[in-house]
């Protein structure tokens, strides 16, 4: 079993209604009231309550993200791995956090051995981020790199549905590749629509604000969030129903327990046929994922993996191959997180538009080198 360790630090005691409640929030995304899922579950709202602060204590249940749409608010996501050149040495990360706005970090191993990041870059500035890569590269201070924009994604919760009372989970990587198999065949096929040209959104000062919180915090109360604005609470509830209607919030993430070290698996791959197929298969996975829409369109599998798990959905991922045209796989360990919420940062207040400062990006990159004999 897979996931035998999942929750091995945790008591074991979880009862059916902590089991309903768990999958109803995973299914939710965590953006639901007591009340709806005592409405939902068929439980009294006191029991629900109860039963989702002791799940809250047990460490079931953790932070609670708003998932954004990057391109929409008018910034280019970006993935970045760069690979070490082991005659230059390892990367100088000092170097590199000042030339990007660094979320998301990790080292990572497999087809690429070096660092993983993610970034934010406005669109105005073009392919500014691209030719700071080359000139890394020319200066040798890597040995090369890949970059990956995304345009949209959809993210998946883990599918609880597969735990038991015991907190371990009732599943086999054996389940995956007959889903596999089925969805090979045209069956239990998932609807997974991306928007390959998304358009920026106009929003303000205000909404900026709001975002910056519910991201940092989806759980906050509308009235709190209007004292940070000085908006009634029905006000923020209107704004923040339009940024979703509008695609600007993608969603809500609910973080769950994990393991102490869960490794991330990352693959990029271009398809030869049968396109919805291969994503549903991948979208079957019970692990917490993204699937990514990027550019050259190619897409991108992210997801966390326990103990064995990934050599397991190796296995499964051998009867997608004959699929794809290519693949590339990359192992990030030990992750980090930056500030999430660095598109506050970069909003014209009065242009009204998210907007990276220019950087004279060779002459930083030349200054290291003339530093550092490179």
């Amino acid at each position: 079993m897979a996931f035998e360790n999942y929750y091995s630090d945790l008591p074991m005691d979880l009862s059916e209604k902590d089991l309903k409640i768990l999958i109803a929030m995973a299914r939710s995304g965590g953006k639901i009231s007591a009340e709806q899922l005592s409405t939902k579950l068929d439980i009294s709202p006191r029991t629900v309550r109860y039963r989702l602060n002791r799940l809250r204590d047990l460490g079931y249940l953790r932070e609670l993200y708003t998932m954004t749409h990057e391109r929409k608010l008018g910034m280019r996501h970006i993935c970045l791995i760069l690979q070490e050149n082991l005659e230059f040495g390892p990367i100088p990360m000092n170097l590199i956090n000042s030339l990007f706005h660094i979320s998301y970090l990790s080292p990572v191993y497999g087809c690429f051995n070096g660092w993983l990041m993610d970034f934010g870059v406005s669109v105005g500035r073009g392919n500014d981020a691209e030719k700071t890569c080359e000139i890394l590269k020319d200066r040798g201070i890597v040995e090369d790199f890949f970059f990956y924009e995304v345009i949209d994604f959809h993210s998946f919760q883990p599918e609880l549905r597969y735990m038991n009372h015991d907190g371990l989970w009732d599943w086999t990587h054996e389940t995956w590749i007959s889903e596999i198999k089925q969805c090979l065949g045209g069956e239990h096929l998932v609807d997974l629509k991306f928007d390959k040209n998304p358009g920026i959104i106009k929003f303000d000062e205000i909404d900026v604000e709001l975002l910056t919180t519910i991201k940092m915090d989806a759980r906050i109360s509308y009235t709190e969030l209007g004292k940070k604005v000085d908006l009634s609470g029905t006000q923020v509830s209107n704004r923040l129903s339009r940024l979703e209607e509008e695609g600007i919030i993608k969603g809500y993430r609910l973080f769950f327990k994990e393991p102490i070290n869960p490794m991330v698996v990352y693959c990029f791959f271009h398809v030869r046929n049968k396109p919805d197929q291969v994503l549903s298969a991948l979208s079957h996975l019970p692990f917490p994922k993204e699937i990514l829409y990027g550019s050259g369109d190619v897409y991108a599998l992210r997801v966390r993996c326990y103990g064995d798990d990934a050599s397991e959905f190796l296995r499964g991922f051998h009867l997608l191959k004959p699929h794809l045209d290519w693949y590339k796989f990359g192992f990030a360990v030990s992750v980090s997180q930056g500030p999430i919420q660095y598109f506050k940062f970069l909003f014209d207040k009065e242009a009204g538009i998210v907007d990276s400062p220019i950087y004279d990006y060779e002459g930083i990159i030349d200054e290291f080198c003339k530093n550092n004999d490179c």
